[in-house]
């Protein structure tokens, strides 16, 4: 019981800090990756991106994917910025669209 609280105490610490290490850039694109996946041509294993319009200022706050999947006429567009708080986290506001006709 002792050692498996031990281990316990130490995953509730070791993940906080993990989290953290992330960088801004990095916490941006995974934001993003539900409407940026869209358009990663892996049939090759290349992940060739197609079709995206990509804004990226991720190192300065700001990311945007944008565009449309041609065989089937569905479109997404994903905007997120980043705020610095005081504490060095991080304020995410983003806006997520999809449609299809």
């Amino acid at each position: 019981m002792k050692k498996t609280s031990i281990i316990f105490i130490v995953f509730l610490i070791a993940v906080p800090s993990y989290a953290q290490q992330k960088t801004m850039s990095e916490q941006l694109w995974d934001r993003v990756q539900n409407c940026y996946k869209m358009f990663i041509d892996d049939k090759y294993g290349d992940e060739e991106e197609n079709y995206a319009n990509v804004i990226d200022d991720s190192n300065n706050g700001y990311l945007k994917v944008s565009g449309s999947f041609p065989t089937c006429g569905c479109s997404c567009e994903s905007i997120v910025g980043a705020f610095r708080k005081d504490d060095n986290t991080f304020l995410f506001l983003e806006e997520n669209i999809w449609s299809c006709s």
